[in-house]
């Protein structure tokens, strides 16, 4: 028998369920300017990419999302929300029919690529998915395998022809963007990425941390965690201490900390803006939490960082 390596080590993440995506249909939708598209809760995953324009998200309980061109957002449909082209202008509403074919040109300011896949068809889905939002310029390779994932999926989309197992090719290439996006929601903090296994084991939990990973900046509160959960207050937080071993701000306070730590030595703003960005409405409270969390004063910390990177 062939021994293992000892050096191998298998990790909770590595027992993720693959994902399998029996029954994925892929097509585009079009938005004149200001349209407004409603979609009613199916039991399915949906996936956007904005080949043209910019997209505005509208999800019940949540702030809404910005998806500029070449970004993507992925949605989990039970639940229903609403698609806008970003011009503001006076525009329509309608209701999600069916998605529209390729098609080499087209004046709408507004064209996604669009894929869904019924959620019971995945167990991976059906635990895991909430709403991701992954842009075009993240610094990191998961941008870009999307990127060229989406782009040999309307390769296939516009061929003159059907190809042999055309429906074989987009399952793959489905099951790849599922998987990036999965790494994607792992890696994008440390307190996500350590807790990813367990809060699988309840989809509810799950949907709360990642609307929180998605806008830190919210003033949220138990409560609006619990309407994103679609749970009470007390049973959101009591069902959150028992997976994560802490109550909801304490563990989204420490997240805040986590981002801003990443950010203080990554990119050259001024405190204030990065307070800012994690939630805090002013510099001297945000000074005062980061001291609590790591012992020293966001400038003290960044200098230390970028001496020992040096």
């Amino acid at each position: 028998m062939k021994q293992l390596d000892p050096s191998f080590k298998v990790t909770p993440l590595d027992r993720l369920p693959n994902p399998r995506m029996d029954g994925v249909e892929f097509g585009f939708l079009r938005l004149g300017a200001g349209e407004h598209l409603v979609v009613e809760e199916k039991p399915w995953s949906w996936f956007f990419q904005v080949r043209r324009g910019t997209l505005e998200v509208r999800l019940e309980n949540e702030p809404p999302i910005i998806v500029r061109q070449g970004s993507c957002v992925g949605i989990d449909g039970r639940k229903p929300f609403e698609l806008m082209e970003i011009s503001r202008r006076p525009g329509g509403t309608s209701r999600f029919r069916e998605l529209a074919p390729w098609a080499a040109h087209s004046d709408q300011p507004l064209e996604l690529l669009v894929g869904h896949a019924p959620l019971a068809a995945n167990l991976l889905l059906a635990s895991f998915w909430a709403t991701v939002h992954l842009a075009h310029d993240y610094d990191g390779p998961a941008a870009q395998w999307v990127a060229q994932l989406t782009d040999l999926i309307v390769l296939e989309l516009s061929a003159d022809q059907e190809k042999v197992d055309r429906a074989g090719i987009l399952q793959r290439l489905a099951e790849l963007i599922v998987i990036v996006l999965v790494r994607h929601m792992s890696e994008e903090a440390a307190l996500i990425r350590e807790n990813l296994p367990t809060a699988l084991h309840d989809p509810r939990i799950w949907r709360a941390l990642a609307a929180f990973q998605r806008a830190p900046d919210a003033a949220w509160t138990v409560e609006g965690l619990a309407r994103v959960a679609g749970m009470s207050r007390t049973g959101f937080a009591v069902r959150f201490q028992e997976l994560l071993g802490q109550p909801p701000l304490h563990c989204l306070a420490k997240l805040r900390m986590d981002m801003a730590a990443d950010m203080l030595a990554q990119e050259n703003v001024p405190v204030k803006t990065i307070a800012e960005r994690v939630g805090y409405g002013t510099e001297a409270a945000f000074n005062r939490a980061f001291v609590r969390h790591y012992g020293t004063s966001p400038g003290r910390w960044r200098q230390r960082q970028r001496h020992e990177a040096n």
